[in-house]
């Protein structure tokens, strides 16, 4: 089995196979490089990332401004919880595992979303749409708590406590961005 992995990985670079095992709950944000040129990278891609999904929703300018809230409340929510307990020198790698792994289920969001797009009637839209994305947001709070766990030394239902966190104040903020 482990030649497999080193065949499908063979022609990636080392960070993109790091996130992949992340995403597979293998490693950790330790194992991510400490790079400031990743982190703008990731935190790019996920801001577009979830500007193009919030785009299946709402209008662009409404979308772009979501994808920033996104981005800067996940920042400022892991300085947050990493500062409190005194590990703020893991914070460029954790930030980098949470945008990556955030881009990746952006990624896989908007792909559901535009096959279903395709559908004629929009209340099916909505509700395979919705069915779509449920599992990945699972997936992705799996992915931040187990993250948060990593760079936190601490217990799973910590890391699910503060990414719950997380999702339930965004969601909060982007129920009254489309009301």
């Amino acid at each position: 089995m482990m030649a497999k992995k080193h065949l499908m990985y063979a022609y990636l670079p080392q960070p993109l196979t790091t996130i992949i095992d992340i995403c597979r709950f293998e490693k950790g944000p330790q194992d991510l490089p400490h790079s400031v040129w990743m982190l703008g990278t990731f935190l790019a891609t996920y801001t577009l990332g979830r500007t193009v999904v919030a785009l299946f929703t709402m209008p662009a300018g409404m979308a772009a401004l979501a994808g920033v809230i996104d981005s800067a409340l996940l920042a400022t929510i892991v300085a947050a919880v990493l500062w409190t307990r005194h590990l703020y020198p893991r914070l460029t790698q954790t930030l980098i595992g949470c945008f990556a792994v955030g881009s990746v289920v952006s990624l896989l969001t908007i792909v559901g979303y535009s096959i279903v797009s395709l559908a004629p009637d929009p209340l099916l839209l909505l509700g395979v749409g919705h069915a779509l994305t449920f599992p990945l947001i699972l997936w992705n709070l799996a992915l931040n708590a187990h993250i948060l766990r990593e760079a936190l030394s601490t217990h799973i239902t910590v890391g699910f406590a503060v990414a719950f966190v997380y999702l339930v104040i965004l969601w909060q903020i982007t129920e009254r961005m489309v009301a």
